[in-house]
């Protein structure tokens, strides 16, 4: 029988050991404005046809929500509505809510690296998109809303 010490030590080395992994992986995964993936969506949305220029904010989320998922959505939904009030009105930007538990858009999860609920930027001319970015740092800002919709119109900004 293992004494109590070694058990806790055992746990804190797992513990350990798969946070700096975990923390390695983000690291590595992080994305500055990146090129299109191979199966990333090739079209304005209808709406906004006529655009040769739009921004596509999208919400990515599953069926169920959890309490960081409403967060996050109602945060980017105010970041919008609030900061890019006229960019939306003329199509400019996108607000674009997908849930990826829909059989026709789990392709999105390869398109743009997914790994949980997610704000993307899109950045499309024509019908072709030229860069995108997740923007990952909402789930570090879920507790403070003003550095939340701040970190959101800075990025949106730096596309516009």
């Amino acid at each position: 029988m293992m004494k109590p010490k070694t058990i806790i030590s055992a746990v804190l080395l797992i513990f350990v050991a798969v946070s700096a992994g975990f923390l390695v992986f983000k690291e590595s995964t992080k994305s500055k404005k990146q090129t299109p993936a191979k199966n990333a969506p090739a079209a304005i949305p209808k709406d906004n046809a006529a655009r040769d220029d739009v921004l596509i904010v999208y919400f990515f989320h599953g069926r169920a929500r959890c309490k960081s998922c409403k967060i996050i959505e109602a945060f980017g939904k105010k970041t919008l509505e609030s900061r890019f009030a006229d960019e939306l009105k003329s199509g400019r930007i996108v607000w674009r809510d997908i849930d990826l538990d829909e059989p026709e858009n789990r392709h999105f999860v390869q398109d743009y690296q997914i790994l949980s609920i997610s704000l993307v930027i899109s950045d499309m001319h024509g019908k072709e998109q030229k860069q995108w970015k997740n923007l990952e740092q909402v789930w570090d800002l879920l507790n403070n809303e003003n550095a939340f919709i701040d970190y959101v119109q800075k990025e949106i900004e730096a596309w516009l």
